[in-house]
């Protein structure tokens, strides 16, 4: 996806029929940086580009909390980058996403660095699978259509009513034995066997996923086009939800196995508890995972090495109205 060329194109429709000295003006400089803007030569900040909406009455706020859920009160461009951490990339080790260094993920994080137009297009396109509602809250979508043609998802909620599978299936595409199968044919054959569908189901879905954008065939492997999706485990749900656990857990055995680590079946815990020691667990943990992300975040970037780090929610404490 070419998020700076889909950038400079919003950036031109934005100007409008403002000179780029008059639109330079607008925001606040003495010299003319829309052009330096408009020739690739400078990334337009989040600020900027908020004060730009701003100028051409257009409700900027208003389209960040449609797309990024983020309340209008959070007015400046650090209140609204820091949400944006916040609610879509809580996890501090997404350097590889957002295409930077991870001590740029570090210093974006705590807002010792400013977001710019490319990186908010980024997050809005793989995090929050938004990016075509977001472009066409300034227009329509033709001037975008040689950069982004084929790359539309349908939207999830409707991926996943009609196929829950999907939620997994794009998940096991970076599974080691899927990624280290050397043809297609191969990582498709380990797929179907490790998703425990019939072939006919499977192939059903794939074809579906394929289609529709959700999985896309690049590299001569594949890579999902949506990296956030959330299942809850309720109803005919907990299936699909078990299965991910078995998915989860298998990453963590291969990945131990590969740095020589010990993963036994004493390495996780299936206990009974009453509704009271949930609440109490629940409030732990709470803390727990506050304090951890709060270490990550402070963190020396460099000489980092990997962890496996598994969300709250995997570990079953959710309100018993989700059960």
């Amino acid at each position: 996806m070419d998020y700076k060329g889909i950038s400079l194109i919003l950036m031109k429709r934005m100007r409008g029929k403002l000179t780029q000295e008059e639109a330079s003006r607008r925001i606040g400089f003495k010299t003319n940086q829309f052009y330096k803007y408009e020739a690739g030569l400078k990334k337009i900040k989040l600020c900027d580009f908020i004060n730009l909406c701003q100028s051409q009455k257009l409700d900027i706020h208003d389209i960040f909390f449609r797309i990024l859920a983020i309340d209008k009160n959070f007015k400046t461009d650090l209140e609204i980058q820091k949400k944006i951490f916040e609610i879509w990339l809580p996890i501090s080790d997404d350097a590889v996403f957002l295409g930077s260094s991870t001590s740029r993920i570090w210093r974006l994080r705590n807002l010792k660095s400013k977001l710019d137009l490319v990186d908010l297009l980024r997050i809005i396109h793989i995090y929050v699978g938004k990016l075509k509602e977001f472009l066409e809250s300034f227009g329509s979508l033709e001037p975008y259509k040689n950069f982004i043609s084929n790359v539309w998802m349908m939207d999830p909620q409707i991926v996943i009513s009609k196929y829950p599978e999907a939620v997994f299936l794009s998940s096991m595409i970076y599974l080691y034995p899927v990624l280290n199968a050397k043809t297609k044919e191969e990582k498709i054959n380990i797929l179907q066997k490790k998703s425990g569908m019939t072939k006919h189901r499977f192939d059903e879905v794939f074809s579906f996923l394929i289609q529709n954008n959700v999985i896309l065939e690049e590299d001569g492997g594949f890579i999902s086009n949506k990296y956030k999706m959330e299942l809850k485990r309720s109803g005919n749900d907990a299936s699909l939800h078990d299965l991910m656990w078995n998915i989860v857990l298998e990453e963590a055995y291969h990945r131990s196995i590969n740095k020589n680590q010990k993963l036994s079946r004493e390495s996780f815990k299936v206990v009974p508890v009453t509704t009271e020691a949930k609440k109490k667990i629940r409030k732990e943990m709470g803390e727990c995972y506050k304090n951890i992300r709060d270490i990550i975040d402070k963190d020396d970037p460099a000489g980092r090495d990997e962890i496996i780090y598994f969300g709250q929610f995997l570990f079953g404490h959710e309100d018993d109205s989700e059960r």
